[in-house]
């Protein structure tokens, strides 16, 4: 991977008096897919549009493969159709009176390629997306699925140097959305495509990202690989967003020396690993699957709330502490509401920042 493939340097987009993106900085090396995540109105979409060239900065720089593609300082605006950027939308975009093939050949056409080589180009990226033997259908003849793919084939056919995604599995039945994220994997290991994927669902992000960036109010919050950010949230917005979790206002102490936290009514309990500052007031993050429950074992006491069975997992609600907590479990021993239990933590993030 080439570090700094693409690069964006404190790109910035107002719309009116709100501020879209906000001196975003970011690099994606060649070959990554890199996740954008964030809540509605944060400017995901608008970040992407900004790289295809549908929308043009206020202020910054993009860069690709060492070549700008604006640049404020430089007045440089590298229109969409040079850009040799894909983009996928939500709603797929194809034309409903073109079949298949036709709707895949279309950027080639442009291009001014020969029939010859259209054929041989849509022949082999219809067999990357798996859609060999459907060229002649329309698409209300397709799946969702096979919808998303000859979105996909048209992005790639191009031979795209960056390929965007603007939330592509979002109108798929829950099936089919699992299905289609070990696709898209395949299709960019395959390909070796760099790729921008806006979601709004962190499975999806955690599932297929190589790394996640987290958005709120057009500025970055935190980058990194998905189990960076699931077990070291910088902040509380990160810490809700990505996952489940159960957020504890505490105090960081050392008992015997070893580091514990202070919860509410004083309870001190110790953490098998705490990430975060040494010692203070802080915001504990625990996630549910790293509390372990006993009947006879060492921790703190605690009673059981609520059971939750869902077959595979058992979800209890915990109150200890002066806190309730969310407690994952597989089955095997299983605990009853009103019963009294020990539990511990196995780790935790200690969070200051919001």
């Amino acid at each position: 991977m080439s570090e700094g493939y693409l690069r964006l340097e404190s790109l910035t987009k107002r719309f009116g008096e709100v501020v879209a993106v906000d001196a975003l900085t970011l690099e994606v090396p060649e070959g990554e897919m890199l996740a954008v995540v964030g809540p509605s109105g944060c400017g995901k979409t608008t970040l992407l549009r900004l790289l295809a060239g549908l929308e043009v900065p206020d202020a910054g720089a993009i860069t690709l493969g060492g070549e700008p593609l604006f640049s404020k300082e430089q007045r440089v605006l590298v229109p969409p159709h040079r850009r040799r950027v894909g983009m996928v939308f939500q709603n797929y975009a194809l034309w409903p009176h073109k079949n298949v093939f036709e709707n895949v050949a279309y950027p080639l056409h442009v291009q001014g390629l020969s029939k010859g080589e259209v054929q041989k180009e849509v022949a082999g990226v219809l067999s990357q997306v798996r859609l060999e033997g459907l060229e002649e259908r329309h698409p209300d003849q397709l799946s969702g699925g096979q919808q998303q793919r000859v979105a996909l084939a048209r992005a790639l056919v191009m031979r795209p140097r960056v390929l965007l995604l603007d939330e592509p599995l979002s109108n798929l039945d829950a099936h089919l959305r699992e299905e289609m994220r070990f696709e898209i994997k395949r299709i960019q290991r395959e390909t070796g495509v760099t790729i921008v994927h806006v979601t709004h669902d962190q499975a999806e992000a955690m599932a297929i990202a190589d790394r996640i960036a987290v958005m709120r109010r057009g500025r970055l919050v935190q980058t990194g690989p998905p189990r960076e950010l699931y077990e070291h949230p910088r902040t509380e917005f990160v810490a809700r967003f990505i996952g489940v979790t159960n957020l504890l206002p505490c105090r960081v102490v050392e008992s015997d020396g070893r580091q514990a936290v202070l919860l509410p009514d004083g309870t001190a309990v110790e953490i098998g690993g705490l990430d975060g500052p040494s010692e203070g007031t802080a915001l504990l993050s625990v996630r549910p699957e790293d509390i372990v429950l006993s009947r006879d074992g060492v921790g703190t006491e605690g009673e059981i709330a609520e059971v939750v069975y869902l077959g595979n997992v058992v979800y209890y609600t915990l109150s200890g502490g002066g806190v309730d907590l969310r407690v994952q479990a597989v089955p095997g021993e299983t605990f009853e509401a009103g019963e009294r239990v020990r539990f511990r933590i196995r780790c935790a993030a200690a969070i200051n920042g919001r």
